[in-house]
Protein backbone atom coordinates (compact mmCIF):
# COMPACT_ATOMS: atom_id res chain seq x y z
CA UNK A 1 0.00 0.00 0.00
CA UNK A 2 1.68 3.54 -1.05
CA UNK A 3 1.44 6.20 1.08
CA UNK A 4 -1.81 8.01 -0.65
CA UNK A 5 -3.70 4.60 -0.10
CA UNK A 6 -2.59 4.64 3.36
CA UNK A 7 -3.50 8.59 4.09
CA UNK A 8 -6.90 7.81 2.61
CA UNK A 9 -7.29 4.96 4.77
CA UNK A 10 -6.55 7.06 7.90
CA UNK A 11 -8.59 9.00 7.01
CA UNK A 12 -11.75 6.85 6.14
CA UNK A 13 -11.07 4.91 9.91
CA UNK A 14 -11.52 8.49 11.50
CA UNK A 15 -14.44 9.57 9.73
CA UNK A 16 -16.22 6.55 10.80
CA UNK A 17 -15.20 6.56 14.51
CA UNK A 18 -16.55 10.11 14.69
CA UNK A 19 -20.15 8.68 13.37
CA UNK A 20 -19.47 6.15 16.25
CA UNK A 21 -19.27 8.97 18.47
CA UNK A 22 -22.17 10.66 17.03
CA UNK A 23 -24.48 7.73 17.53
CA UNK A 24 -24.28 6.84 13.76
CA UNK A 25 -25.15 8.25 10.50
CA UNK A 26 -27.55 11.42 9.81
CA UNK A 27 -30.95 9.88 9.87
CA UNK A 28 -30.22 6.48 10.81
CA UNK A 29 -30.43 7.17 15.09
CA UNK A 30 -28.49 4.18 16.42
CA UNK A 31 -27.17 2.39 13.58
CA UNK A 32 -23.46 2.10 15.52
CA UNK A 33 -24.53 3.51 19.30
CA UNK A 34 -27.74 4.50 21.48
CA UNK A 35 -25.82 7.56 22.68
CA UNK A 36 -26.08 8.83 26.29
CA UNK A 37 -28.97 6.92 27.91
CA UNK A 38 -32.12 9.51 27.92
CA UNK A 39 -33.57 10.43 31.28
CA UNK A 40 -36.87 8.12 32.51
CA UNK A 41 -39.69 10.76 32.06
CA UNK A 42 -41.19 11.90 34.97
CA UNK A 43 -44.79 12.47 35.74
CA UNK A 44 -47.85 12.43 37.38
CA UNK A 45 -47.75 8.44 36.63
CA UNK A 46 -43.92 8.43 38.40
CA UNK A 47 -44.78 11.00 40.76
CA UNK A 48 -47.90 8.38 42.04
CA UNK A 49 -45.64 5.47 42.31
CA UNK A 50 -43.28 7.04 44.25
CA UNK A 51 -45.93 8.87 47.21
CA UNK A 52 -47.59 4.77 46.80
CA UNK A 53 -44.34 3.51 47.89
CA UNK A 54 -44.00 6.29 50.20
CA UNK A 55 -47.01 5.37 51.61
CA UNK A 56 -46.16 1.69 51.79
CA UNK A 57 -42.64 2.61 53.95
CA UNK A 58 -44.32 4.96 56.36
CA UNK A 59 -47.13 2.08 57.35
CA UNK A 60 -43.89 -1.05 57.41
CA UNK A 61 -42.69 -1.92 60.69
CA UNK A 62 -39.63 0.16 61.44
CA UNK A 63 -37.43 -3.37 61.35
CA UNK A 64 -39.06 -3.95 57.94
CA UNK A 65 -37.94 -0.30 56.78
CA UNK A 66 -34.10 -1.04 55.73
CA UNK A 67 -35.06 -3.43 53.64
CA UNK A 68 -38.10 -1.77 51.42
CA UNK A 69 -35.40 1.72 50.52
CA UNK A 70 -33.40 -0.64 48.10
CA UNK A 71 -36.83 -0.49 46.21
CA UNK A 72 -36.51 3.09 46.33
CA UNK A 73 -33.69 3.43 44.12
CA UNK A 74 -35.58 1.18 41.42
CA UNK A 75 -37.94 4.43 41.34
CA UNK A 76 -35.34 6.53 39.79
CA UNK A 77 -36.60 10.02 41.13
CA UNK A 78 -34.89 12.70 39.88
CA UNK A 79 -32.87 14.81 42.76
CA UNK A 80 -34.88 18.23 41.47
CA UNK A 81 -38.26 15.47 42.51
CA UNK A 82 -37.25 14.93 46.33
CA UNK A 83 -37.59 17.94 48.03
CA UNK A 84 -40.94 18.49 46.00
CA UNK A 85 -41.99 15.23 47.41
CA UNK A 86 -41.10 15.79 51.05
CA UNK A 87 -44.16 17.66 52.16
CA UNK A 88 -46.23 14.46 51.14
CA UNK A 89 -43.93 12.43 53.09
CA UNK A 90 -44.94 14.58 56.03
CA UNK A 91 -48.26 14.16 55.63
CA UNK A 92 -48.43 10.84 55.22
CA UNK A 93 -46.97 10.27 58.68
CA UNK A 94 -48.97 12.91 60.22
CA UNK A 95 -52.03 10.49 58.70
CA UNK A 96 -50.26 7.40 59.46
CA UNK A 97 -49.41 8.21 63.45
CA UNK A 98 -51.19 7.58 66.38
CA UNK A 99 -53.48 10.51 67.56
CA UNK A 100 -53.80 12.03 71.03
CA UNK A 101 -57.57 11.69 71.80
CA UNK A 102 -57.22 15.66 72.45
CA UNK A 103 -58.97 15.80 75.97
CA UNK A 104 -57.79 17.41 78.81
CA UNK A 105 -56.90 13.85 80.40
CA UNK A 106 -55.38 10.76 78.04
CA UNK A 107 -53.27 7.99 77.58
CA UNK A 108 -50.59 7.18 75.57
CA UNK A 109 -51.66 5.25 72.58
CA UNK A 110 -48.08 3.58 72.44
CA UNK A 111 -46.97 2.91 76.29
CA UNK A 112 -50.52 3.33 77.95
CA UNK A 113 -49.25 5.93 80.19
CA UNK A 114 -51.49 8.92 81.56
CA UNK A 115 -51.17 12.54 80.60
CA UNK A 116 -53.01 15.87 80.60
CA UNK A 117 -53.36 18.39 77.75
CA UNK A 118 -53.73 21.94 78.00
CA UNK A 119 -54.35 24.30 75.41
CA UNK A 120 -54.66 22.05 72.76
CA UNK A 121 -57.13 23.76 70.40
CA UNK A 122 -54.19 26.40 69.52
CA UNK A 123 -52.56 23.32 67.59
CA UNK A 124 -55.36 23.13 64.97
CA UNK A 125 -55.19 26.12 63.12
CA UNK A 126 -52.34 27.12 60.01
CA UNK A 127 -49.90 28.57 62.41
CA UNK A 128 -47.62 25.87 64.01
CA UNK A 129 -47.23 26.62 67.94
CA UNK A 130 -44.42 25.48 70.66
CA UNK A 131 -44.56 22.42 72.83
CA UNK A 132 -44.12 22.04 76.68
CA UNK A 133 -43.46 18.17 78.04
CA UNK A 134 -44.16 18.99 82.06
CA UNK A 135 -42.78 16.18 84.33
CA UNK A 136 -43.81 15.97 87.89
CA UNK A 137 -41.81 14.93 91.10
CA UNK A 138 -42.15 12.38 93.31
CA UNK A 139 -41.05 9.10 94.39
CA UNK A 140 -41.55 5.36 95.17
CA UNK A 141 -45.65 5.36 95.16
CA UNK A 142 -45.50 9.05 95.35
CA UNK A 143 -46.24 11.83 92.13
CA UNK A 144 -48.90 12.64 89.82
CA UNK A 145 -48.92 14.65 86.88
CA UNK A 146 -51.65 17.30 87.97
CA UNK A 147 -48.73 18.62 89.98
CA UNK A 148 -46.50 19.84 87.10
CA UNK A 149 -49.81 20.57 85.57
CA UNK A 150 -50.19 23.07 88.21
CA UNK A 151 -46.65 24.59 88.95
CA UNK A 152 -45.56 24.86 84.91
CA UNK A 153 -49.50 25.92 83.63
CA UNK A 154 -47.99 29.38 82.89
CA UNK A 155 -46.55 27.86 79.76
CA UNK A 156 -49.86 27.82 78.50
CA UNK A 157 -49.83 31.89 78.29
CA UNK A 158 -46.66 31.48 75.89
CA UNK A 159 -48.92 29.95 73.23
CA UNK A 160 -47.61 26.56 74.01
CA UNK A 161 -49.45 23.30 73.97
CA UNK A 162 -48.88 21.86 77.53
CA UNK A 163 -48.52 18.31 77.98
CA UNK A 164 -48.10 16.42 81.73
CA UNK A 165 -47.12 13.24 81.99
CA UNK A 166 -47.03 10.92 84.69
CA UNK A 167 -44.49 8.36 85.33
CA UNK A 168 -45.18 4.47 83.74
CA UNK A 169 -44.34 2.93 87.19
CA UNK A 170 -43.76 5.46 90.55
CA UNK A 171 -40.70 2.76 91.76
CA UNK A 172 -38.60 5.20 92.77
CA UNK A 173 -36.85 8.92 92.70
CA UNK A 174 -35.17 8.04 89.44
CA UNK A 175 -38.15 6.88 86.77
CA UNK A 176 -37.56 9.89 84.73
CA UNK A 177 -33.82 8.63 83.98
CA UNK A 178 -35.15 5.04 82.98
CA UNK A 179 -34.95 4.77 79.22
CA UNK A 180 -38.28 2.89 79.02
CA UNK A 181 -39.94 5.82 80.61
CA UNK A 182 -37.64 8.41 78.46
CA UNK A 183 -39.06 6.01 75.10
CA UNK A 184 -42.94 6.69 76.39
CA UNK A 185 -42.16 10.14 76.22
CA UNK A 186 -40.29 10.32 73.00
CA UNK A 187 -43.78 8.74 71.81
CA UNK A 188 -45.84 10.68 73.40
CA UNK A 189 -44.32 14.18 71.85
CA UNK A 190 -44.80 11.97 68.14
CA UNK A 191 -48.36 11.48 69.04
CA UNK A 192 -48.94 15.17 69.90
CA UNK A 193 -46.97 16.16 66.73
CA UNK A 194 -48.91 13.23 64.74
CA UNK A 195 -52.24 15.65 65.97
CA UNK A 196 -51.71 19.09 66.33
CA UNK A 197 -49.13 21.48 64.49
CA UNK A 198 -46.36 21.53 66.28
CA UNK A 199 -43.14 23.99 66.03
CA UNK A 200 -40.53 21.65 66.41
CA UNK A 201 -37.66 24.74 66.86
CA UNK A 202 -39.77 25.60 70.18
CA UNK A 203 -40.23 22.26 72.05
CA UNK A 204 -39.12 22.62 75.71
CA UNK A 205 -38.52 20.10 78.62
CA UNK A 206 -39.29 21.55 82.50
CA UNK A 207 -39.28 19.79 85.84
CA UNK A 208 -39.36 19.94 89.55
CA UNK A 209 -37.58 17.44 91.50
CA UNK A 210 -37.84 14.02 90.36
CA UNK A 211 -38.89 16.16 87.34
CA UNK A 212 -35.68 18.01 87.02
CA UNK A 213 -33.92 15.04 87.64
CA UNK A 214 -35.84 13.74 84.03
CA UNK A 215 -35.36 17.04 82.91
CA UNK A 216 -31.88 16.63 83.05
CA UNK A 217 -31.83 13.13 81.40
CA UNK A 218 -34.36 13.74 78.71
CA UNK A 219 -32.94 16.80 77.13
CA UNK A 220 -29.58 15.63 77.62
CA UNK A 221 -29.45 12.26 76.09
CA UNK A 222 -31.67 13.97 72.78
CA UNK A 223 -30.78 17.60 72.84
CA UNK A 224 -31.13 17.87 69.47
CA UNK A 225 -34.98 17.43 70.01
CA UNK A 226 -35.18 20.34 72.41
CA UNK A 227 -35.07 24.58 72.15
CA UNK A 228 -34.21 24.96 76.16
CA UNK A 229 -34.82 23.20 79.08
CA UNK A 230 -35.50 24.15 82.99
CA UNK A 231 -35.13 22.05 86.04
CA UNK A 232 -35.93 22.55 90.17
CA UNK A 233 -34.67 21.10 92.75
CA UNK A 234 -33.37 17.67 90.67
CA UNK A 235 -29.85 17.68 89.16
CA UNK A 236 -27.88 15.50 86.53
CA UNK A 237 -25.98 11.95 87.76
CA UNK A 238 -23.44 12.99 89.77
CA UNK A 239 -20.78 11.37 91.82
CA UNK A 240 -20.40 13.41 95.13
CA UNK A 241 -17.31 12.68 97.61
CA UNK A 242 -16.91 14.27 100.48
CA UNK A 243 -19.54 17.17 99.70
CA UNK A 244 -18.31 17.72 96.45
CA UNK A 245 -19.40 16.41 92.91
CA UNK A 246 -15.99 14.46 91.13
CA UNK A 247 -17.35 13.07 88.07
CA UNK A 248 -20.85 13.14 86.22
CA UNK A 249 -22.37 10.08 83.82
CA UNK A 250 -20.61 10.78 80.48
CA UNK A 251 -22.43 13.08 77.54
CA UNK A 252 -25.30 14.07 79.82
CA UNK A 253 -23.67 17.34 80.23
CA UNK A 254 -21.30 17.25 77.60
CA UNK A 255 -24.84 17.10 75.04
CA UNK A 256 -26.14 20.58 76.17
CA UNK A 257 -23.59 22.56 73.72
CA UNK A 258 -26.43 23.37 71.54
CA UNK A 259 -28.96 23.38 74.14
CA UNK A 260 -29.82 26.29 76.92
CA UNK A 261 -30.84 25.66 80.13
CA UNK A 262 -32.01 27.36 83.33
CA UNK A 263 -32.30 24.98 86.67
CA UNK A 264 -32.18 26.40 90.24
CA UNK A 265 -32.11 25.02 93.89
CA UNK A 266 -32.13 25.60 97.42
CA UNK A 267 -29.33 25.65 99.40
CA UNK A 268 -31.16 24.48 102.47
CA UNK A 269 -32.66 21.65 100.30
CA UNK A 270 -33.14 18.10 102.44
CA UNK A 271 -34.72 16.17 100.04
CA UNK A 272 -32.25 16.67 96.96
CA UNK A 273 -28.71 17.47 97.62
CA UNK A 274 -27.83 20.88 96.05
CA UNK A 275 -23.86 19.53 95.03
CA UNK A 276 -24.79 18.16 91.38
CA UNK A 277 -26.49 20.80 90.53
CA UNK A 278 -23.41 23.16 91.82
CA UNK A 279 -21.01 20.49 89.74
CA UNK A 280 -22.97 21.37 86.92
CA UNK A 281 -22.65 24.81 87.01
CA UNK A 282 -19.30 24.57 87.19
CA UNK A 283 -18.21 22.52 84.23
CA UNK A 284 -20.78 24.66 82.19
CA UNK A 285 -19.06 27.88 83.08
CA UNK A 286 -15.63 25.95 82.23
CA UNK A 287 -16.76 24.97 78.65
CA UNK A 288 -18.57 27.99 78.53
CA UNK A 289 -22.17 26.72 77.98
CA UNK A 290 -25.26 28.78 77.78
CA UNK A 291 -27.37 28.39 81.14
CA UNK A 292 -28.31 30.25 84.02
CA UNK A 293 -28.26 28.93 87.83
CA UNK A 294 -29.67 30.45 90.63
CA UNK A 295 -29.59 28.99 94.33
CA UNK A 296 -32.04 30.25 97.19
CA UNK A 297 -32.08 30.45 100.80
CA UNK A 298 -34.70 29.18 102.63
CA UNK A 299 -36.70 27.51 99.95
CA UNK A 300 -36.16 24.24 101.08
CA UNK A 301 -37.39 21.96 98.10
CA UNK A 302 -39.44 24.31 96.87
CA UNK A 303 -39.61 27.11 94.17
CA UNK A 304 -38.15 30.44 93.98
CA UNK A 305 -39.80 33.24 95.84
CA UNK A 306 -40.90 35.02 92.37
CA UNK A 307 -41.84 31.15 91.19
CA UNK A 308 -41.34 30.25 87.48
CA UNK A 309 -42.15 33.37 85.56
CA UNK A 310 -38.90 34.52 85.03
CA UNK A 311 -37.52 30.81 83.68
CA UNK A 312 -40.95 30.61 81.14
CA UNK A 313 -39.79 34.59 80.18
CA UNK A 314 -36.53 33.04 79.29
CA UNK A 315 -37.12 29.82 78.37
CA UNK A 316 -39.42 31.10 75.52
CA UNK A 317 -36.90 33.24 74.17
CA UNK A 318 -34.68 30.28 73.31
CA UNK A 319 -35.34 28.62 69.62
CA UNK A 320 -33.65 25.54 68.62
CA UNK A 321 -30.66 26.05 65.75
CA UNK A 322 -31.55 22.59 63.84
CA UNK A 323 -27.93 22.81 62.02
CA UNK A 324 -25.77 23.96 64.25
CA UNK A 325 -21.82 24.42 62.88
CA UNK A 326 -20.63 22.37 65.44
CA UNK A 327 -21.79 19.60 67.45
CA UNK A 328 -21.01 17.96 70.77
CA UNK A 329 -22.60 14.42 70.98
CA UNK A 330 -22.32 11.08 73.27
CA UNK A 331 -24.83 8.94 71.65
CA UNK A 332 -26.27 7.59 74.96
CA UNK A 333 -29.23 5.59 74.01
CA UNK A 334 -29.56 2.99 71.22
CA UNK A 335 -32.89 3.84 70.17
CA UNK A 336 -31.57 7.64 69.41
CA UNK A 337 -29.23 7.15 67.22
CA UNK A 338 -28.74 10.73 65.01
CA UNK A 339 -27.97 14.27 66.69
CA UNK A 340 -28.81 17.34 64.29
CA UNK A 341 -26.88 16.54 61.03
CA UNK A 342 -25.17 13.04 62.57
CA UNK A 343 -26.24 9.91 62.87
CA UNK A 344 -24.46 6.49 63.95
CA UNK A 345 -25.75 2.51 62.37
CA UNK A 346 -23.89 1.05 65.52
CA UNK A 347 -23.17 3.28 68.65
CA UNK A 348 -19.66 2.18 70.57
CA UNK A 349 -20.21 1.90 74.04
CA UNK A 350 -23.56 2.80 75.06
CA UNK A 351 -24.39 4.02 77.81
CA UNK A 352 -21.34 4.15 79.51
CA UNK A 353 -18.43 4.52 78.06
CA UNK A 354 -19.70 6.11 74.67
CA UNK A 355 -17.81 7.40 71.90
CA UNK A 356 -17.45 11.36 71.97
CA UNK A 357 -17.77 12.62 68.66
CA UNK A 358 -17.62 16.59 67.41
CA UNK A 359 -18.23 17.62 64.20
CA UNK A 360 -17.60 21.31 62.53
CA UNK A 361 -18.74 22.68 59.40
CA UNK A 362 -17.95 25.53 57.46
CA UNK A 363 -19.19 25.77 53.99
CA UNK A 364 -18.80 22.77 52.56
CA UNK A 365 -16.21 21.65 54.32
CA UNK A 366 -16.87 19.12 57.19
CA UNK A 367 -14.80 17.51 59.79
CA UNK A 368 -15.65 14.93 62.51
CA UNK A 369 -13.62 13.67 65.31
CA UNK A 370 -14.36 10.64 67.65
CA UNK A 371 -12.48 9.20 70.23
CA UNK A 372 -12.72 6.41 71.08
CA UNK A 373 -13.98 3.51 69.32
CA UNK A 374 -14.96 4.19 65.15
CA UNK A 375 -19.21 4.36 65.61
CA UNK A 376 -20.69 3.97 61.89
CA UNK A 377 -20.61 7.49 61.28
CA UNK A 378 -23.01 9.18 58.83
CA UNK A 379 -23.09 12.87 57.99
CA UNK A 380 -26.53 14.23 56.55
CA UNK A 381 -26.44 17.19 54.24
CA UNK A 382 -29.26 20.12 52.83
CA UNK A 383 -29.06 22.72 51.14
CA UNK A 384 -29.42 25.08 53.94
CA UNK A 385 -25.99 23.22 54.89
CA UNK A 386 -24.14 23.35 51.83
CA UNK A 387 -23.70 23.69 48.00
CA UNK A 388 -25.27 20.92 47.05
CA UNK A 389 -23.97 21.45 43.53
CA UNK A 390 -20.14 22.03 44.39
CA UNK A 391 -17.76 19.20 45.97
CA UNK A 392 -18.11 18.25 49.73
CA UNK A 393 -15.51 17.68 51.52
CA UNK A 394 -15.49 15.66 54.74
CA UNK A 395 -12.54 14.65 56.88
CA UNK A 396 -12.76 12.11 59.98
CA UNK A 397 -9.99 12.22 62.68
CA UNK A 398 -7.82 14.16 60.16
CA UNK A 399 -8.20 11.74 57.19
CA UNK A 400 -10.27 12.52 54.25
CA UNK A 401 -12.96 10.55 53.65
CA UNK A 402 -15.37 12.31 51.30
CA UNK A 403 -14.18 14.81 48.02
CA UNK A 404 -17.23 15.28 45.93
CA UNK A 405 -20.53 16.01 44.66
CA UNK A 406 -23.05 14.75 47.18
CA UNK A 407 -26.37 14.55 45.00
CA UNK A 408 -29.56 14.34 46.48
CA UNK A 409 -31.58 11.00 47.28
CA UNK A 410 -34.99 9.60 47.24
CA UNK A 411 -34.31 6.75 49.83
CA UNK A 412 -31.94 8.94 51.63
CA UNK A 413 -34.74 11.56 52.05
CA UNK A 414 -37.33 9.76 53.01
CA UNK A 415 -35.42 7.73 55.60
CA UNK A 416 -34.60 11.11 57.24
CA UNK A 417 -38.00 12.17 57.16
CA UNK A 418 -39.84 9.25 58.56
CA UNK A 419 -36.72 8.82 61.26
CA UNK A 420 -37.03 12.68 62.46
CA UNK A 421 -40.87 13.76 61.28
CA UNK A 422 -39.44 17.06 61.95
CA UNK A 423 -39.66 19.76 58.97
CA UNK A 424 -37.23 21.62 60.20
CA UNK A 425 -34.51 18.74 60.33
CA UNK A 426 -34.53 16.74 57.44
CA UNK A 427 -31.86 15.75 54.77
CA UNK A 428 -31.91 14.78 50.78
CA UNK A 429 -28.46 13.35 50.86
CA UNK A 430 -25.76 11.39 53.04
CA UNK A 431 -22.09 10.53 53.19
CA UNK A 432 -21.51 7.51 55.20
CA UNK A 433 -17.95 7.85 57.10
CA UNK A 434 -18.13 3.95 56.85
Amino acid sequence: MNSSARIALALALAAIALLFAAGGPPGIPGAFADGPTPKKPWGDKERKAAVAFMQKYVQAKPADRPALLAEAAALDVPADQVAKLAPKAFELIAAAGPKSDGKGENRSKEHGGRYLLQNQSRGTGAQAVPLVIGLHGGGAGVGDAGSAASQWSGAGGKGAICVFPQVLEALDETEWYKQKEQQYLLALIEEVKHTYRIDTNHIYVVGHSMGGFGTWSLAGHHSDLFAAAASGAGGPIVAVEGGKGTRHEPGQLENYFNLPIWFFHGTDDQQVPVEPDRYADDKMKEWKYEHVYKEYPKIGHGFPPDGVKPILDWLFTKSRNPLPKKIVWYPTRTYHTHSFWLSVAEPVGMPFYPSRIEATRDGNKLDVTCKPGSPKLSVWLNEKMVDLTKPVTITLNGEQKWNSVVTPSFADALESIVDRNDVNLWFPARVKLY
